[in-house]
């Protein structure tokens, strides 16, 4: 087939599947943890899905917020979660993170903001609770 050897070639062709297998193996990862393990982000903004207007809205006031009470980058992912109405366990999944991480962070959060409950950090964002 390929003109080499048969061990040669049937060695080739295994690299080939393996290849062909490992790259089908990434692309069934969800859309996060793609994005966080390999930086490839299938599903934002202008891609396959499409954010609401209110969405849009809460993200631009979580990136206003952030910038205000000056959180840093994993405070802001966590606030952009929770104003999407995710639960703890839900972020701490999507975020790789323990959920003693996540209760820290968020606490970090209510701090900066200088707030005491997601009713409060719904009102700060526009939001419904």
């Amino acid at each position: 087939m390929l003109g080499l050897p048969a061990s040669t070639e049937a060695l080739a062709v295994t690299v080939i599947v393996s290849v062909l297998i490992l790259a089908a193996t990434v692309l069934l990862f969800s859309e996060k943890e793609l994005a966080s393990k390999w930086g490839v982000s299938i599903l934002e903004e202008g891609g396959l899905v499409q954010r609401t207007a209110e969405e849009e809205r809460a993200a631009e006031r979580v990136e206003e917020l952030s910038r205000t009470y000056r959180l840093s980058p994993r405070e802001q992912e966590v606030l952009a979660l929770l104003a999407e109405g995710k639960t703890g366990r839900v972020i701490q999944q999507e975020l790789f993170i323990a959920e003693g991480t996540f209760k820290a962070h968020t606490r970090h959060i209510y701090e900066k903001m200088g707030i005491n409950s997601r009713k409060e950090l719904f009102e700060l964002l526009g939001l419904r609770s």
